[in-house]
């Protein structure tokens, strides 16, 4: 009995070692895909290219599902529902030009502090 108590407790520690370094691996990954969209939004042609209602739609929806940002947080962050946000990425409404700048701001901070906290647990 003393055995199988040593083995089961020994189990998770092996497993949890032998899984940090994919989760390094992981938020690396993570981190890589959050510069390249990042420095995509930072081109100054963004705004111009937002001001077409199907590229903001593409470019939100990239965005929520490929979790580089949450839907909540941007909701949170612009003051606009949810739900709301959800149509925009569907391409099913669209906001005026000058709340799609907002939502680009936006996104572009949220991302910088992502991109903050996971350099943290890689470092």
């Amino acid at each position: 009995m003393s055995e199988a108590r040593v083995n089961s407790t020994a189990y998770p520690i092996q497993r949890k070692e032998a899984a940090s370094p994919l989760l390094h691996e992981s938020i690396k990954d993570e981190i890589k895909w959050r510069r390249q969209f990042l420095s995509v939004l930072e081109l100054p042609s963004i705004m111009d290219a937002v001001a077409d209602e199907q590229a903001f739609s593409d470019l939100l929806h990239y965005a929520i599902e490929n979790r580089l940002i949450r839907q909540s947080a941007l909701a949170e962050k612009i003051k606009y529902a949810n739900s709301q946000i959800g149509r925009w990425a569907a391409g099913k409404a669209s906001p005026p030009l000058v709340v799609r700048r907002v939502v680009i701001e936006e996104i572009r901070g949220l991302l910088s502090e992502s991109l903050t906290k996971r350099q943290k647990l890689v470092s």
